[in-house]
């Protein structure tokens, strides 16, 4: 990753595209990105370079992906959700990048059409599915070993979040999105808790702090398009309700918190970018800066005093966050292949 400065000389990012192939890029960063035949994942030097240095990458194709959809980086492997090439194959694809130059297939669990949203969280690795909504997979010392899953009729998986015990998938079809809560304390079981409707008609991935949740809300009509930021209270978990939602000039992809800001990554085709907003007052939130451009966030992280998103076609974007009144585009490679998504870790 070009970036110049030197608070971001270490790690790597890694990216997925198309059929599945990852690619590593220093810093420890994961982009998912689609070419037409291709499935791999990359691993991606950042450092001090005014270009990305490919440090490895590995073609998940014959390992049965034909598109990844997202990943998650933990001690040393990394975990790439994505479509089977079959209706019975595997969707979460488990890669050793130990070594960044040489990423080694380790093996695909999962049964089913897709996966899409993942979240770690102790040793846990907890995945959005199409086929039975939640699963639950323990990642203890490199295993990779299905615990328990949720399968709800009708209800397709798109994102996941965890916090306190409880899961909270967001799930979509033509007709129908919402936001599934499960108790997650017995993850050989999880206990399904409640449903809460969508404001409008897609819900985007959010995060959960405290008694809120924050997440995007969508309306993909080309006559009457109409996007959301929405902050849930859910402290009652029988009967959580929409606290607040603002109408925004973007779908809002992703949220992602830290500290007292939330950050909006927002995409559609010909714009988007990120926002910054204040969220100590979750009834009354403020935005406090913006980068817009003509090219959107799909999917992202945060990293240091950076976000990355990655743009569907036109690389990878690095903001530097430093400043929330004032981010502002430091890098922008352009990469080959669809990117879908990125993280970053190192």
């Amino acid at each position: 990753m070009p970036l110049r400065d030197s608070r971001f000389r270490r790690g790597s990012w890694y990216y997925a595209y198309g059929g599945c192939v990852m690619r590593i890029h220093g810093l420890a960063a994961l982009l998912a990105a689609a070419v037409l035949t291709l499935a791999a994942c990359s691993v991606v030097s950042a450092g001090l370079l005014p270009t990305p240095v490919l440090r490895g990458s590995i073609n998940l194709r014959p390992h049965g992906c034909i598109a990844p959809h997202n990943l998650a980086y933990w001690k040393g492997r990394v975990y790439v959700s994505g479509a089977a090439d079959s209706g019975e194959g595997p969707t979460i694809w488990d890669v050793d990048v130990n070594n960044p130059a040489s990423p080694t297939y380790v093996q695909g669990v999962g049964v089913g059409y897709k996966a899409y949203g993942t979240k770690i969280v102790e040793d846990k690795l907890y995945v959005a599915n199409w086929y039975t909504l939640l699963r639950i997979n323990d990642i203890y010392n490199g295993a990779l070993t299905q615990l328990g899953e949720y399968f709800m009729p009708g209800r397709y998986g798109w994102a996941v979040d965890v916090a306190h015990g409880r899961a909270y998938v967001a799930q979509g079809v033509e007709t129908y999105s919402s936001i599934e809560s499960f108790d997650i304390t017995n993850p050989s079981s999880p206990r399904y808790i409640t449903s809460q409707p969508a404001v409008l008609s897609a819900i985007g991935s959010g995060e959960v702090r405290g008694s809120y949740l924050y997440h995007g809300d969508n309306h993909f009509s080309q006559a009457i398009p109409l996007y959301l930021f929405v902050i849930r209270n859910i402290s009652d978990e029988a009967n959580p309700y929409v606290l607040t939602q603002i109408e925004r000039p973007y779908p809002v992809s992703e949220v992602h918190l830290r500290g007292n800001y939330a950050y909006l990554m927002m995409s559609v085709w010909g714009g988007g970018g990120l926002e910054i907003w204040d969220i100590s007052d979750p009834v009354s939130p403020t935005m406090v800066g913006h980068y817009y451009s003509d090219v959107g966030g799909s999917s992202g992280c945060l990293y240091g005093d950076y976000a990355f998103y990655a743009t569907s076609g036109n690389g990878v974007i690095g903001v530097d966050i430093s400043n929330p009144v004032n981010p502002h585009i430091v890098a922008q490679p352009d990469l080959t292949g669809l990117e879908l998504c990125v993280k970053a870790a190192g």
